[in-house]
């Protein structure tokens, strides 16, 4: 910001959206330019540092985590003062070095599942189907129970499992806010989990009987879009339960799912999720 302008709530609660949009433990510091006027000699750093001083009864309510006084001018800029430049420089590197978070890692038995998909194809069902119980609220009309991205936790061997639930995508033609809003859900959703580790699979859940266009168009936007192609996607095909052997579904659909429809991936499970159905230990194990 400019040390010759106000700040206002205005501006520091913008800041504020935008910090917990993406991780609200995110510390904010403040870097104040073009003090150059009151830059002077001998001491540098001392002569802009008056501006915090004399303004700091109206910062204290931004409570910022630190800040810098400085300018961006070089060294032969008027007014001439040697070794301005490098003083900013410093002072800009100290405030970086000293409020950054350390980075954080999630464990190698931590995987964080990203599970998305259209209203109505089983993405809560699954969600019970892996972790064994009732994780997750199933809406017996197909609506969209989950309103929210929801975090469920369970254990397979020595990995946890951080299966995360996304809003369920409708069709873009039945409500553009709708759509939009679990868009942009989604989104805040992967800037979470990239500051934590970041995501380690795309668990993408569709319906083995009705492939179209917005299964397309969900899948682009996923791994091509969100992902930008890094994140790995895992295909979950659901109810499947009237195959005689469910994986037949593959063979015969596999080729034209990613020829026709450019739905690719780097593994599949076709299962039923159909609460209490003879195939549900099968689907469980093909899904793990």
């Amino acid at each position: 910001m400019r040390g010759g302008s106000r700040v206002t709530r205005n501006t520091y609660d913008t800041i504020i959206g935008i910090r917990d949009t993406v991780s609200p433990t995110v510390p904010i510091v403040a870097v104040v330019t073009q003090l150059e006027k009151i830059s002077t000699l001998p001491d540098v750093v001392s002569s802009m540092e008056t501006w915090w001083r004399s303004n700091a009864d109206g910062l204290s309510r931004f409570a910022f985590s630190g800040h810098a006084c400085i300018t961006t001018l070089t060294d032969d800029c008027h007014p001439i003062i040697p070794g301005r430049h490098d003083h900013c420089q410093q002072l800009v590197r100290e405030l970086i070095t000293t409020h950054t978070l350390p980075p954080y890692y999630v464990p190698l038995n931590h995987l964080h599942i990203m599970v998305f998909g259209e209203t109505g194809v089983g993405k809560s069902s699954l969600i019970n189907l892996l972790a064994g119980w009732h994780a997750a609220e199933v809406s017996p009309n197909s609506g969209a129970c989950t309103m929210d991205a929801k975090e469920y936790q369970f254990q397979l061997g020595p990995t946890i499992i951080r299966l995360w639930d996304t809003v369920g995508l409708e069709e873009p033609e039945k409500g553009a806010n709708g759509y939009g809003g679990a868009i942009e859900k989604a989104i805040q959703l992967i800037h979470r989990l990239n500051a934590t580790g970041g995501i380690s699979l795309f668990l993408f859940c569709m319906r083995g009987n009705r492939i179209t266009a917005t299964t397309q168009s969900n899948y682009r936007l996923f791994y091509e879009v969100l992902g930008k192609k890094e994140v790995p996607i895992a295909l979950a095909i659901t109810h499947l339960e009237r195959e005689l052997v469910m994986e037949d579904w593959w063979s015969r659909n596999s080729k034209k799912l990613s020829e026709k429809n450019g739905i690719a991936s780097a593994g599949h499970a076709c299962i039923t999720t159909l609460a209490g159905h003879q195939k549900c230990d099968e689907s469980r194990e093909v899904i793990q």
